[in-house]
């Protein structure tokens, strides 16, 4: 049962956040108190742990076609509800010690994902959108809790924003069988898999070009963008152009989480020079 739990919580996932989250600490924030950022990291990754539960609680009949089933096979409903509300206990209670800001930021993703999860995900746009928010959210809390560095979290939210957004709708074009089959309205269902490539262009272009005009008051992360991430999306782009099946678009997925995470390690190049 450990293993599905590992499974069911998204253990790699959550290992990525945990750095990015400890990274973007120490780069930004090398004076604050580590006991201080205990509970916004606790915080962060029990929400974060709440959503891929109740994501996999909602998705059992989509997930029998598209992956994997861990909820049922593996570890009961009742199981999986229990953790969830273990989850957003142990969030709630880290995040009173936060500021007010940023504890109802707290209170507001919880809401955003179990949403998500019952309701907007079938839905096209507002499920991508709500999840990028989420993410773009995840580190914009930092300045809600330490009222500093501001432009560069502000960078990096967007950042984040238009990443997961790109990601999510790769992942919906990946889920479409099994999306189409429940009665989802996702973007890649309504206007079909190569308008959704098209859009998809336009999106990495123009997010592209935003993070160039915003990173040129950070010299040296305007450096690191054109030399490192945009020819990313430049592969992106044309692996995007080749792809054809279910292997293609999971590779796709996987690809942009580097990005995420390459885009995250600009920090250190911004604090070195």
């Amino acid at each position: 049962m450990l293993i599905a739990i590992l499974k069911l919580v998204r253990y790699k996932n959550l290992l990525i956040i945990s750095a990015v989250q400890f990274w973007i600490f120490y780069a930004l924030f090398p004076n604050e108190s580590v006991q201080e950022f205990l509970p916004l990291f606790v915080a962060t990754i029990s929400t974060a742990i709440g959503g891929y539960i109740i994501n996999d609680y909602f998705d059992i009949e989509i997930d029998k076609i598209n992956k994997e089933i861990v909820v049922t096979d593996s570890i009961s409903k009742k199981i999986v509800l229990i953790l969830y509300v273990f989850s957003l206990i142990v969030s709630v209670i880290s995040s009173t010690s936060l500021p007010v800001q940023a504890f109802y930021t707290t209170l507001i993703i919880i809401c955003f994902l179990f949403l998500y999860s019952f309701s907007f995900k079938k839905s096209p746009v507002l499920g991508n959108l709500v999840v990028s928010f989420c993410t773009a959210l995840s580190i914009f809390i930092f300045y809600l809790t330490y009222k500093n560095q501001l432009n560069i979290l502000l960078l990096y939210s967007v950042f984040a924003l238009d990443i997961t957004f790109i990601r999510e709708l790769i992942k919906d074009i990946e889920d479409i069988k099994g999306d189409e089959r429940m009665g989802a309205k996702t973007i890649p269902i309504l206007i079909g898999v190569q308008a959704s490539k098209y859009l998809l262009y336009f999106i990495i272009v123009v997010s592209s070009f935003l993070w160039l005009i915003f990173s040129t008051s950070f010299g040296s992360l305007l450096y690191y963008l054109l030399v490192v991430i945009i020819p990313f999306m430049i592969i992106i782009i044309y692996l995007i152009y080749r792809a054809s099946e279910k292997k293609h678009y999971t590779m796709l997925t996987r690809l942009t989480k580097l990005i995420m995470i390459l885009g995250l390690f600009g920090l250190g190049v911004l604090i070195q020079y």
